[in-house]
């Protein structure tokens, strides 16, 4: 597809960002935009990564919470504890 090519296409892109307050509160700024197909292509496959990086972050996170409190075992748990010799 030529770099110059344009469409009449349109589609409505709703952009939410998290804004803060006079309080310093997050909250949701949110509005409507008339995008072109190319705009809204990169958009939402740009914020389709952003999500997944969001997620993962999450994920790590919470996995070094677990792994600074893991000095004892779960309830029901089998086999020896990795934090005695023996």
């Amino acid at each position: 597809m030529p770099e110059d090519f344009t469409t009449a296409a349109r589609v409505p892109f709703v952009m939410v960002v998290n804004v803060p307050g006079s309080d310093g509160a997050l909250r949701p700024l949110e509005w409507i935009e008339e995008v072109d197909w190319k705009a809204y292509a990169i958009a939402s496959w740009r914020m389709h990564a952003i999500d997944h990086l969001n997620q993962v972050r999450k994920v790590l996170a919470a996995g070094r919470e677990l792994s600074r409190g893991s000095s004892s075992r779960p309830a029901g748990s089998r086999g020896r504890r990795r934090d005695r010799a023996g």
